[in-house]
């Protein structure tokens, strides 16, 4: 029973080493696990470690750390000054039984190494190499190996020249100059790694490296040094940006640092785990391994290419300038170090033979050879699953409308038959060309195969799709979501084809045979209801510009009506729905005529019947706030216009009353005008009677008419002259 320490035994690298070397966690391990935990990892403990040590009692994580048999240390999560400082206990601590460690490092130690140089050599050089006594010695004459470099002599050629040999006399000497060597960038090997130069930024790793490294003269101390290449895998860390971009498709293109043609070494991280697994099984002599895996074209275009083109839109652009944006990402896909793959874990083939690979790769071929798996596998482990609703109903149901809010909540395509008829009929595919080809009158099946094109996409794959009205019939449903079956048994040279002879003489042939197409079915399928007479009236009430040029006339939504209900709510064929209800998809139908908010809500709860996925959408909470900011703002703008109402209608009372009074003024001064005419007056004796008597009431009358300016205006003056008079004889 061996006593092993991981340390940060939650974290990305943490978890993989130790899943991988405790082996099925259903059997009971023979080994001890003793760990540390990753502050920075919100991770849980895993299940089967013994202890956890904590960084806060020194004494007792030195005893425990002393006695294990195995250590693992990785750098790359690991807090590098206490990594040091738990390594330098071994240098001081004398141990009488076998204590191996494991110290996981990367490539990005050799971020500044210059390129490994190797000299071109001609044939005439080639042959000098070879041993004629010793065959197996000679080199092979395709290769260029650091072994093939020929030094000059210059001694020897000035000999040459002193003496003059093969010159006649009187004849000038002719000295050929010396060719300049060719030169060309080899890959570096495990050998190599005393060449090794950091940047600054890893200049501790690499002193950790060499602490290691001395380490290995101890008594009783075997160490290994696991140079890792650019980690990816399980739900991606370096590469999580471009990931995250393709599977959105935002930003479309995905960037690279121009101009791409830098050498990056990767590593799956389970593949890490199992060359850390198998270095502590076998033990080898080699004790700097490149942990890298055999990608043909490791270069970063090609990379961040695969990436683009297996999960997003196939689409990349350079960037020559840092942003913060790629902070994630810019320094590990700017390495460039071309590393050749360790022999010991990917030997070399022998002839003709295939070489025999120590244990079983995962992903040996790199991200482009294996980027569907990787992106299903990121899928799983960021929750990620398609949402893939069907939405159907009669003409002007609402399909259309809610079928793109919907898209846009979700963050998926929202695929129309006549959208959709147009991309593909623009598109370099043989369904394609038929489709422009046809003249606008597609044939079902064709259209069918349009639709499996797109559901088949990655976009769609991926995130999912909102189906809008299509298909339209049972039979339409049948040619989209199932395929036959094709035979593979092969036929033996020889036999009869008699199924062939048979259809020749006119006999019935079996039946073919269908399947469904899993990935590409919705498990979501909406039924939007409404009467004939609703729907008409909704369509003529829209307006002119959205029915031009569509079928909204009542003509053609009667005919489209007629056809629905004949494919749909009659006895006579099978409904759409029932391809789905016959695969137990739940549906769910709902009258259109409701509230628009109301519904929408409704459907977004039976898409979300199990869960809202993650998707990189909003969680429940972010909604949440943003309908609480939603109402809040409706709220604050219903006070702002009414707020406006009340302004506004004060200002008319107030200028209004402007009016008045100018009406008033205008009046008064009228009947001032007056007064002073009637002064020259009173010197006639009826009219002194009058200017006594009835002038003074008049006139009072009228100033009050122009100061309260009563609707009726005679009928007020004529009430005043009638109480001014009332109160005349009761004075008298």
């Amino acid at each position: 029973m061996s006593r092993i320490f991981i340390n940060n035994i939650n974290s990305y690298v943490g978890r993989e080493l130790f899943q991988e070397i405790r082996g099925d966690p259903e059997e009971e391990s023979s080994n001890v696990f003793i760990a540390t935990l990753d502050p920075n990892d919100n991770s849980p403990r895993p299940a089967g470690v013994k202890k956890i040590l904590r960084r806060d009692k020194p004494r007792l994580f030195k005893k425990y750390l002393l006695e294990c048999d195995l250590i693992i240390y990785d750098l790359h999560t690991g807090n590098l000054a206490e990594v040091e400082e738990k390594l330098k206990l071994f240098k001081t601590t004398k141990f009488e039984e076998a204590k191996t460690i494991v110290l996981i490092s990367s490539a990005l130690v050799w971020g500044n190494t210059p390129p490994k140089m190797a000299q071109v050599l001609t044939e005439e050089e080639k042959s000098k190499l070879i041993d004629p006594d010793d065959p197996e010695a000679s080199i092979e004459k395709d290769k260029v190996t650091e072994k093939s470099i020929i030094e000059p002599q210059p001694s020897e050629r000035s000999q040459i020249i002193e003496k003059g040999e093969g010159v006649a006399e009187g004849e000038e000497l002719k000295v050929e100059e010396p060719k300049e060597p060719e030169f060309v960038t080899v890959q570096f090997e495990e050998s190599d790694y005393l060449q090794r130069k950091p940047s600054q930024k890893y200049e501790q790793w690499k002193i950790i490296e060499d602490l290691v490294l001395n380490l290995g003269t101890k008594e009783n101390v075997n160490i290994y040094i696991i140079c890792s290449g650019i980690l990816y895998g399980n739900g991606e860390k370096v590469f999580n940006y471009h990931f995250r971009s393709a599977w959105l498709e935002n930003p479309r293109a995905l960037p690279y640092i121009f101009p791409g043609d830098n050498y990056i070494p990767t590593i799956h991280i389970k593949d890490l785990a199992k060359v850390v697994k198998f270095v502590i099984e076998t033990k080898p002599e080699t004790k700097y391994i490149f942990g890298i895996d055999k990608t043909l074209e490791p270069l970063q275009k090609s990379i961040i290419q695969a990436i683009s083109k297996g999960i997003g839109t196939g689409e990349i652009e350079p960037v020559e300038k840092f942003s913060e944006e790629y902070q994630e990402w810019y320094e590990e896909l700017g390495i460039n170090v071309w590393m050749k793959p360790s022999r010991l874990l990917i030997p070399e083939p022998e002839g003709e033979e295939e070489a025999v690979l120590p244990f079983t790769w995962n992903y040996i071929g790199g991200i482009a050879e294996n980027i569907r798996r990787l992106n299903e596998e990121y899928n799983k482990m960021r929750g990620l699953k398609p949402i893939k609703v069907f939405i159907t109903g009669p003409p002007a149901a609402g399909k259309s409308h809610y079928g793109a809010l919907l898209a846009e909540h979700y963050n998926v395509p929202h695929i129309h038959i006549s959208d959709l008829l147009k991309e593909i009929a623009g598109s370099e595919t043989d369904i394609g060309r038929m489709i422009a080809e046809s003249e606008g009158r597609v044939d079902d099946k064709l259209v069918a195969e349009a639709f499996k094109l797109k559901l088949k996409s990655g976009p769609c794959m991926n995130r999912g799709y909102i189906l809008d009205g299509w298909p339209r019939t049972y039979e339409d449903a049948k040619n989209l979501f199932m395929r036959e079956v094709i035979s593979t048994e092969p036929v033996e040279d020889g036999e009869r084809n008699v199924e062939a002879e048979e259809e020749e003489e006119g006999a019935h042939l079996a039946p073919k045979v269908y399947e469904n197409e899993t990935e590409i079915i919705p498990n979501n399928v909406i039924i939007l209801r409404a009467g004939d007479d609703f729907l008409i009236d909704r369509v003529r009430k829209l307006p002119a510009g959205k029915v031009k040029g569509t079928h909204y006339s009542d003509e053609g939504m009667k005919r489209r009506l007629q056809f629905y209900r004949e494919k749909n709510d009659s006895d006579k064929e099978t409904p759409v729905q029932a391809f789905f209800s016959d695969l137990n998809t739940e549906i769910y139908e709902c009258e259109s005529n409701i509230e628009a908010m109301e519904l929408l809500y409704n459907m977004r709860v039976y898409i979300e019947r199990e869960g809202r996925p993650f998707n990189f959408l909003a969680s429940i909470e972010e909604l949440e706030w943003q309908r609480i900011n939603l109402i809040e703002m409706r709220e604050k703008e219903k006070m702002r216009k009414l707020i406006e109402n009340e302004e506004q209608v004060k200002k008319l009372a107030e200028e209004e009353k402007r009016k008045k009074d100018d009406k008033a003024r205008k009046l008064f001064e009228q009947l001032k005008g007056k007064d002073l005419n009637l002064k020259g007056v009173k010197e006639m004796p009826l009219r002194s009677y009058l200017m006594e008597n009835v002038i003074p009431f008049l006139s009072e009358g009228l100033l009050q008419v122009c100061k309260i300016v009563p609707e009726d205006p005679v009928d007020y003056l004529a009430e005043f002259m009638f109480t001014q008079s009332n109160q005349l004889r009761k004075h008298n």
